[in-house]
């Protein structure tokens, strides 16, 4: 088999992307930690994700507690269901706990 070492070789993205470094998330926070379950909870809607699930749910909602870092992922199919999935959760939430949640639910961005 003939070798033409004059021609530059092909390059493998995924190759050249698993070889480099993380870098690791700092474990820092700002501010005060919540100092009961629910007092503060955080909101992240996530953009589309690349592939539609069997269920055919292209969004995820992630509600994060404060307090116990607890997180529950809320499938939705559409961004705009997602004011009535939080008004869903948030009763099932203090129907099964019996705590209710803080005044404020700050939203992430």
């Amino acid at each position: 088999m003939p070798i033409n070492l004059s021609a530059i070789p092909l390059r493998c993205e995924h190759y050249i992307l698993s070889k480099q470094a993380h870098t690791p998330v700092l474990k820092m926070r700002e501010g005060v930690k919540a100092t009961r379950w629910l007092e503060r909870v955080f909101i992240d809607l996530c953009s589309p994700i690349s592939v539609i699930s069997q269920t055919g749910h292209l969004y995820a909602m992630n509600i994060i507690d404060d307090f116990s870092s607890y997180v529950w992922t809320v499938p939705l199919r559409a961004k705009s269901n997602a004011a009535d999935a939080l008004q869903v959760w948030h009763h099932l939430v203090e129907n099964q706990s019996g705590a209710s949640i803080g005044d404020k639910l700050l939203l992430g961005l």
